[in-house]
């Protein structure tokens, strides 16, 4: 799987990624097919391609970047919310920020990719 315009992907200091994919394509809600995962930086198969430009500004290389995650691999316990959930997810920024902080013990910064 290929994602682009990760933000932040290209910064030391991002250890983790939250990567939402299709998850379920039988469900009958578009709403409900995605799940967001939590995808450690250095994971074996996670690679950062190149950065990228945004609206033509070139903020690399802590900017956006294109990643390739290559038959990765990540615990269950990585879902977030569950199965489905992605857009419910996504739709709530500041719930990370509380989520990462207690699930890892220590403020992380965080690449989104969609």
């Amino acid at each position: 799987m290929s994602c682009r315009w990760i933000s932040g992907a290209g910064d030391p200091r991002t250890k983790l990624h939250l990567v939402m994919g299709k998850s379920d394509t039988g469900n009958a809600s578009q709403y409900n097919q995605q799940s967001v995962v939590i995808v450690p930086a250095d994971a074996p198969g996670v690679k950062v391609i190149r950065p990228l430009t945004v609206f033509g500004y070139d903020d690399a290389p802590e900017g956006h970047c294109e990643i390739i995650y290559d038959n990765v691999r990540v615990p269950l316990a990585n879902l977030v919310l569950g199965w489905g959930k992605g857009f419910e997810v996504r739709a709530r920024p500041l719930y990370f920020t509380h989520l990462l902080t207690d699930f890892t013990g220590r403020s992380y910064k965080v690449a989104l990719g969609t």
